[in-house]
């Protein structure tokens, strides 16, 4: 049974309402309710108010803004299936970091217009005895980068060289970060966080209203590589809504990270593709500029 609290009793379309203000006691597990949808979300009981006593299935989910939440903690995301990806390793016990890496990672996996292990980010962290860290797993240069790189021979600036294909991207941060945040901040095996991320990478997602949104600014980008366009296009088109998005090389790389941490990412097999991938579109990463990445932690 799910309580579901209201500032008065509200006649929910699928739910009995009863009034007992001794149905709760301090602590117990609460659902708020909307007085025009019902929509879930969690808190603690502090004051007696009215509550609606119903079962937890009963409450309807709103699949485009769900609401996931966990005893004293909440989460807000770009994405559904990142938010209760971190939800249920709150519930599994892990903590605020945990969940970052988990989010993170599916963000990487649903959200390929605007984040992903081949970029990087910032990670800020307030742990509880009070010490503030930002994690830098931003991208870095490669070795071989110069000041006149994006410089035709009459020294103009080539259009947008700087911003998409091969020679515009630097060295990834994000896998290094995500198993740095794990190791030093987690208390969840780095194996465990990436799991949901591995899965939807795997089996696919669905394409959304946002998915088409965003894709569709960057469509242009994504149809000049022919590997991308294969896998978020169809016919080089964005896709319709309910069409599934599958990553079955995304899935390998984050298994790789899983069971060998950041070196799973920046040497072997993963690392010589990557650099092959890299330098066969004209980019100018080594082996060596992946192997040399470190996350460097500031003080915000």
């Amino acid at each position: 049974m799910a309580l579901l609290i209201t500032d008065e009793c509200i006649n929910c379309d699928v739910c009995e309402p009863e009034c007992p203000n001794s149905a709760i006691s301090p602590g117990d597990e609460i659902y708020e309710i909307d007085p025009n949808r019902c929509t879930e979300c969690v808190g603690h009981y502090d004051t007696p108010q009215c509550v609606e006593v119903c079962p937890v299935d009963c409450i309807p989910k709103d699949p485009d803004h769900p609401v996931a939440a966990a005893p004293q903690a909440a989460i807000a995301s770009a994405h559904p299936l990142a938010t209760q990806a971190g939800e249920q390793v709150l519930r599994e016990g892990g903590n605020a970091f945990d969940a970052a890496v988990t989010i993170s990672a599916m963000l990487a996996v649903v959200e390929p217009y605007g984040s992903g292990i081949g970029g990087g980010g910032f990670w800020l962290l307030h742990t509880k005895d009070g010490r503030e860290v930002m994690v830098d797993g931003r991208e870095t240069a490669p070795l071989k980068a110069h000041r006149d790189m994006y410089l035709d021979d009459l020294g103009e600036v080539v259009p947008r060289l700087s911003v998409d294909g091969a020679l515009a991207a630097g060295i990834p941060g994000e896998p290094a970060a995500l198993a740095h945040l794990a190791q030093h901040y987690g208390t969840l095996p780095l194996s465990r966080l990436l799991q949901p991320a591995i899965a939807v990478a795997r089996e696919g997602f669905a394409v959304d209203e946002v998915y088409q949104q965003l894709m569709g600014f960057r469509q242009t980008a994504f149809q000049q590589s022919e590997a991308a366009s294969e896998i978020f296009l169809i016919d080089g088109e964005v896709p319709e809504r309910a069409a599934k998005i599958v990553q079955a090389d995304l899935a390998d790389t984050l298994q790789a990270l899983a069971d060998q941490g950041a070196d799973g990412f920046y040497k072997g097999k993963v690392a010589q593709q990557l650099v092959a991938g890299v330098q066969a579109a004209g980019g100018i990463w080594t082996l060596e500029d992946l192997a040399r990445y470190r996350v460097i932690e500031r003080e915000p």
